[in-house]
């Protein structure tokens, strides 16, 4: 049977013709793999490698979902995004032909944000109206309205805080944490304004999976429900909140607080019950 292999219990010339070639092939072998390993480190060396960085914060997705990835990223002129290539070059995407653009928290937007601790609200939304032209499309405009919307309910201008957070909306998506946040906004806003029922109804869209904005929504629609003398219906609100959110914290005292009065005016002794419990859970 031949073989390649250098059999110890061969003697003769066949043992040394075997090992000769076996070592022959393992020698070319040896050489091959150094070459090319030689080989793919150069090419290694020589294609530019993409950050990470640049890889997952300056992007764009069309509007088949794709994500084209890229090194910058610039809003222009008409809502068109320009999208800067590894390597040079660049592709701009008209309005239309994309879903969203993406790129790091922006330093207008920062700078913003400081104005705001250091409570120089004009300063603000100076710094805010720059960055919403230069980053509102690149998926910071939600954030951008939700804080100029802020401002300017702080302010005492509804009118203007409504337009800010209705433009915050139209700038996000329900994958936008943010969205949940300007809508709570726009209903606290709508709540002033005596628009009770236009609130109402936009609660009902807001995901309340994040306990604070929960805890707001179920609140909120237990005070708008009682309002219109539904108090049982109110009560069974304010319940959501004790029951699905049990550390929400001050937020869910307010709860029970509302709950015993609600079932008390109702002349429902269940109050008694739900008194007992607030004093277990809030002792103080």
């Amino acid at each position: 049977m031949k073989t390649n292999r250098c059999n110890l219990n061969q003697t003769g010339p066949t043992v040394y013709y075997h090992s000769f070639r076996a070592c022959t092939c393992a020698f070319v072998r040896t050489r091959v793999m150094r070459r090319f390993a030689a080989c793919a480190i150069a090419w290694c060396l020589a294609v530019p490698v993409r950050s990470q960085t640049d890889a997952t914060e300056y992007y764009v997705v069309n509007n088949n979902g794709a994500h084209i990835y890229g090194v910058g990223i610039e809003a222009v002129a008409g809502d068109a995004i320009v999208l800067k290539l590894p390597g040079g070059g660049s592709q701009r995407f008209r309005k239309g032909t994309y879903r969203s653009g993406h790129c790091p928290k922006p330093e207008a937007l920062k700078t913003a944000e400081s104005f705001i601790r250091d409570k120089k609200p004009d300063a603000a939304l100076a710094a805010l109206d720059d960055a919403q032209k230069r980053y509102g499309i690149l998926g910071w405009g939600g954030r951008i309205s939700l804080l100029e919307g802020r401002i300017h309910a702080a302010q005492d201008r509804p009118q203007e805080a409504e337009a800010a957070y209705r433009r915050g909306l139209e700038q996000t998506d329900d994958s936008d944490a943010t969205r949940a946040r300007i809508a709570v906004a726009l209903v606290a806003t709508l709540i002033d304004r005596d628009r009770g029922e236009e609130a109402e109804r936009l609660l009902h869209g807001i995901s309340t999976e994040d306990p604070e904005i929960g805890t707001y929504v179920f609140n909120t629609r237990g005070r708008l429900l009682a309002a219109q003398g539904l108090k049982r219906e109110a009560v069974l609100q304010y319940l959501k909140t004790i029951l699905l959110f049990p550390k929400a914290g001050a937020v869910r005292r307010d709860a029970y607080r509302e709950v015993i009065a609600l079932l008390e005016e109702l002349g429902d002794d269940r109050y008694l019950v739900f008194e007992k419990q607030r004093k277990e859970d809030y002792p103080q």
